[in-house]
């Protein structure tokens, strides 16, 4: 690679599984530049810079073309620029690493993020039909326009997500790129980030630990993620009342994702 290239590297991921999170404890990687989606909002240099990457026809870009669009914001020190890979194809052999989360706490947290934990079933449902579900047939829209007009003619929002999920996580594994599961990140937090570097091409650096550190505490980030807030270990079971887990469980299966496989009884027989 040209000494002057920044080499693109992406995180195939879905909403609510950790994306923030990455991408927040990354960016304090001496390499790294992180191209959008990390703050709240985002900048019209960051915007205009991940448009142009998702229709790049290569893995690398010429640093001057970044400058160009970003300035004094790239770091002297980059090499790599870190693109959230969630709602496109891009347009080569990307290189990266996928995420993925256990889908039961996925839902729930889709479900209850724009309305609130302790809203009624009514309130979710408007929040599912007005918020949710029109940006997951956009993202469909993106990626797979046959399956986004299957998710349409459903009306049953666990339905929707699970084919939404499928799908996603298919194309995730098909890809070929080392697989993380966001609660090894939160857990297994040393031996992941490894993992994490591995898959982008990084050399490990000790501030990925402290990432937090670098950011004020109550920093807001997309999602609503507290930027300045560590890493937490976390549970990987969180039940919500009514909320079946057989059809995760038979997901989970169908996948063949192993983190997860067993996850759901052995939450029921605890219960």
């Amino acid at each position: 690679m040209p000494a002057n290239d920044l080499r693109v590297v992406q995180l195939g991921s879905m909403a609510r599984s950790g994306e923030t999170l990455f991408l927040r404890t990354f960016s304090v990687h001496p390499q790294v530049q992180v191209v959008h989606d990390l703050r709240v909002g985002n900048t019209a240099a960051e915007t205009a810079l991940f448009k142009l990457l998702r229709i790049w026809p290569a893995n690398r870009m010429p640093r001057v073309e970044v400058e160009r669009l970003l300035g004094p914001a790239l770091k002297a020190s980059a090499t790599h620029l870190l693109l959230k890979q969630g709602v496109f194809h891009p347009r080569h052999a990307w290189r990266g690493v996928s995420l993925v989360r256990n889908p039961y706490a996925m839902f729930v947290s889709l479900w209850t993020y724009d309305a609130g934990k302790h809203a009624n079933d009514q309130q979710h449902l408007r929040n599912w039909r007005t918020l949710r579900l029109p940006r997951l047939l956009a993202w469909c829209d993106a990626m797979d326009p046959v399956l986004s007009r299957q998710l349409a003619a459903m009306s049953d929002p666990l339905e929707q997500f699970l084919l939404f999920y499928a799908m996603r996580a298919q194309q995730l594994k098909a890809s070929g790129r080392p697989l993380l599961h966001y609660e090894d990140l939160v857990n297994q937090t040393l031996p992941t980030l490894r993992s994490a570097c591995q898959g982008l091409g990084l050399t490990p650096h000790d501030d990925l630990l402290r990432a937090h550190q670098f950011y004020a505490r109550g920093e807001a980030g997309h999602g609503g993620m507290d930027l300045g807030s560590p890493i937490r270990p976390g549970s990987d079971w969180q039940p919500y009342p009514g909320l079946p887990t057989a059809p995760f469980d038979a997901l989970v299966r169908q996948l063949g994702l192993q983190r997860y496989i067993g996850l759901y009884e052995a939450a029921a027989q605890a219960a």
